[in-house]
């Protein structure tokens, strides 16, 4: 920027020959170009001071996190020792534990190197920002009208320009690959603590296969848990009298024989069966002497048959008359006898025999209704 002032310096004198303006004038014309540029270099400043300050802020922030870092390192030390000196059977595990220690001991040792190296470089910002301040604070006290303007204004825009700017820019870019790696090597805190899965920014949960919810604390049960509750990925607990995989199967107890257990100690029969396990068979119309054994099947009891066991059963069978139960006959009007077989004559036959109700058949040389003529 400082030839720019030069060229222009070079315009004005030749101008003022030109003209034929005064000393006076081409001084005050100066004057105005100076004010005007400190004016511009005042404003970049500020903003310059302004943009560092915040550097400082998210620094100091900064400082404050490692801070805590290493207090809970120390707590975790602590415990580590106690836990060393209390756990024989773990010592290999916890040297193991110590090693990975030390190695994250390393690695804050070395984000405090890079931190003290961001500080040396913040505090060469500022120094250099003071210099320019003091390098501008002395160009408006030492604006003299009587000192040859070139001279001056090259003497002061050499002062401003003294810091190396390349420099300058190589250390803010040291400073933001530093704020990178920083960002990269601190891990995000989710509060409430993530149950099965990783905290991946503040407060944000990435859930494993299987799990859900803000804190992924919720199981999933790919098929729904129908009579039970998901507590664990793709694992149904099932309420009281189901079981299977989502809960689905109805538990009865006893089983269900003859009939399939639709809710739990609930047994809907197959056809023609009936009771609370499905063991009754139905028979329709009822057996009347014996035992519906199976869906419409009569078992009948001894000197009963038929499908309802209604019929009974007389050997020999009733010759005139009917078989009203097991081995009893009720005889047609006019016989008797235990199979109905006996004819029956009243008066009865004197000589010959009763061969059909009130029929006398009579002997050689008798005759009459009873054979008594």
């Amino acid at each position: 920027m400082w030839w720019s002032y030069c060229v222009i310096l070079i315009l004005l004198v030749n101008s003022s020959y030109q003209q034929d303006l005064s000393g006076q004038e081409l001084l005050d014309n100066l004057s105005r170009i100076i004010d005007a540029r400190l004016a511009a270099m005042e404003i970049r400043m500020n903003h310059i001071a302004s943009s560092f300050n915040e550097v400082l802020v998210k620094q100091n922030s900064m400082n404050n996190t490692l801070n805590e870092v290493l207090v809970n390192q120390n707590s975790m030390n602590n415990t580590l020792n106690d836990v060393l000196v209390n756990q024989n059977p773990m010592k290999d595990t916890l040297n193991e534990v110590l090693v990975n220690q030390n190695y994250m001991n390393d690695s804050l040792n070395e984000v405090l190197v890079n931190q003290n190296s961001m500080n040396d470089s913040l505090n060469e910002v500022l120094v250099n920002q003071n210099s320019m301040n003091d390098s501008l604070n002395e160009v408006l006290v030492n604006q003299n009208p009587t000192k040859d303007p070139l001279n001056h204004i090259n003497s002061t825009l050499g002062d401003v320009q003294n810091p190396n700017n390349q420099e300058l820019m190589d250390k803010l870019s040291a400073i933001s690959t530093t704020l990178n790696w920083m960002n990269s090597s601190i891990k995000a805190i989710c509060d409430p603590a993530c149950v099965n899965c990783e905290c991946t920014a503040p407060n944000t949960c990435t859930c494993d296969e299987g799990c859900s919810g803000d804190t992924c604390n919720e199981a999933v049960c790919n098929l729904a848990c129908l009579n039970g509750d998901c507590i664990a990925p793709n694992t149904c607990t099932c309420d009281e009298g189901w079981s299977g995989d989502t809960c689905n199967e109805a538990i009865c107890d006893p089983a269900c024989v003859n009939g399939d257990c639709t809710s739990p100690n609930t047994c809907t029969c197959h056809e023609g069966r009936s009771g609370d396990t499905c063991n009754e068979a139905v028979c329709d119309p009822t057996c009347v002497h014996g035992d519906c054994t199976a869906p419409l099947t009569c078992t009948c009891d001894e000197g009963w048959s038929g499908d309802t066991c209604n019929e009974a059963i007389c050997d020999p069978t009733c010759v005139h008359g009917d078989c009203t139960a097991p081995l009893t006959c009720t005889c047609d009007e006019g016989w008797s006898g235990d199979t109905c077989n006996e004819a029956v004559c009243d008066p009865p036959c004197a000589h010959g025999d009763c061969t059909a109700p009130l029929t006398c058949t009579c002997d050689e040389g008798w005759s009459g209704d009873t054979c008594n003529e």
